[in-house]
């Protein structure tokens, strides 16, 4: 009884191991997911581990937290640092508060981030003058802004200045050291707390990711009564009449790139097309979505060979070549054995191989119908012809015609006396003696 191999069309999913087992499978699954087949996300969200409020978005073999405000970290277990970035303007220094924060103006200077100047009577009567001091000022050392590294300025009014820097930082003008929140790497308005190496990042209501690159997707609960379609917007969505197919957008007058989620398999090229879209797959792969390996695809066998899957994988092809042809591909001329019967443009036919010929209807051959080619370079008989009236193999009508050489081989282990008989031998032949005959497909990864 021959065990039937249930990994070979690859049932585990999301990069789980297949173990064979008799009349059947199991997988072991990466961490994160499980299943029978390694479907299921592990979801992380279960035990609660967003605090203060914090809310939990479950990732592949993780989670994020997006945390109410005034809360930082990984778990909303930190106070968040309202002063990173520096929201005090005007060279103001920042003091941190729990969700918020203070700042300290400097003397021409008032408002909670320090926005306001403060009008002297003079200039409150020339206002002129006020927008000429606000704009302009030559005499400022901090307008060059010479510190580095996002490092906040203050004049010391003796023509120095002096730089607050961040932690990591130091110097004169907080040119060394580093941050990996600074820049900041988390995008739409998120703020980045630092872990030694690694970093977190808070996320602006609407938005999630490990970088706050995702838009939260307000419309996955269904939220607009029925008849009506939801279109998404940044932390909110909007209920409308349904779009033509194609279309997006809050107005309906945006076309769907039917690619920008990449549907296509194995590096093939995606074409989107209205209200569709169509896959260019490479060489060796086919299907809607270029998902089905196909190593004959376009027949890389020369010289008239046949191509043929090979069943020991699936992902490799086998090239059966035409008498007096050999290689990966049928590309190489047999060049040692008999001489070969067959007008295939070839080569020899190899040692130890044997040929059967059979007639058409109303002929019979002149000989042994077999005849297999010795080490001397002869066959051990003379090729036979056809004897009679009628068609031969190759339909010319003549008493005495050319028999037909079938693309049969019986035998090639003539040292050994073996004798293999099946339809399509040469196909046999070049599977169990030609194994260098083999060129594998491999899926990109």
């Amino acid at each position: 009884m021959v065990d039937i191999n249930e990994c070979l069309s690859n049932p585990c999913q999301n990069s789980g191991v297949c173990e064979n087992l008799e009349d059947k499978y199991r997988c072991q699954c990466k961490a994160g997911w499980e299943g029978v087949n390694c479907e299921m996300d592990v979801n992380e969200c279960l035990s609660n581990p967003c605090k203060n409020g914090g809310r939990c978005n479950n990732l592949a073999n993780s989670y994020s937290c997006e945390c109410s405000k005034g809360w930082s970290g990984t778990n909303c277990d930190q106070d968040k640092d309202d002063c990173i970035p520096n929201p005090c303007k005007n060279r103001g220094i920042c003091t941190d508060k729990f969700n918020d924060f203070e700042c300290s103006c400097q003397s021409s200077w008032t408002g909670k981030t320090c926005e306001e100047k403060i009008v002297s009577k003079e200039e409150s009567s020339h206002p002129e003058k006020e927008e000429e001091a606000v704009t302009t000022d030559p005499n400022d050392p901090c307008a060059s802004n010479p510190c580095k590294n996002e490092g906040t300025c203050l004049d010391m009014e003796d023509g120095t200045v002096f730089c607050f820097c961040h932690d990591g930082f130091s110097g004169d003008f907080c040119e060394e050291g580093s941050n990996v929140c600074i820049p900041n790497p988390c995008e739409n308005g998120g703020t980045c707390l630092a872990w030694d190496e690694s970093f977190t990042c808070t996320c602006a209501d609407g938005w999630h990711g490990e970088s706050c690159e995702r838009n939260i997707d307000e419309c996955h609960s269904d939220p607009c009564k029925e008849g009506l379609a939801c279109f998404d917007q940044v932390n909110g969505y909007v209920c409308r009449e349904p779009c033509d197919p194609g279309y997006t957008g809050e107005d309906c007058d945006i076309e769907i790139d039917e690619c920008e989620s990449d549907p296509c398999q194995n590096e093939a090229t995606c074409k989107d097309i209205f209200n569709a879209f169509e896959c260019e797959c490479r060489v060796g792969f086919r299907g809607t979505l270029c998902e089905i390996i196909d190593p004959c695809d376009g027949n890389p066998c020369e010289n008239g060979g046949t191509c043929h899957v090979n069943p020991k994988n699936g992902t490799s092809y086998i090239c059966a070549c035409q008498l007096g042809w050999t290689g990966k591909t049928c590309e190489e001329v047999v060049e040692n054995g008999c001489p070969n019967p067959e007008d295939s443009g070839g080569g020899q036919v190899p040692y130890g191989v044997s040929l059967e010929f059979f007639c058409g209807d109303g002929t019979s051959l002149s000989g042994p119908g077999i005849v297999t080619c010795l080490e001397n370079g002869t066959f051990d008989h003379p090729i036979p012809e056809c004897l009679g009236e009628g068609y031969s193999a190759r339909g010319s009508e003549s008493k005495n015609t050319s028999p037909f050489s079938s693309p049969m081989i019986i035998s090639m282990l003539a040292a050994t006396g073996m004798l293999i008989t099946a339809a399509g031998g040469l196909v046999l032949y070049i599977f169990v003696f030609a194994p260098w005959n083999q060129v594998t497909i491999v899926p990109p990864t």
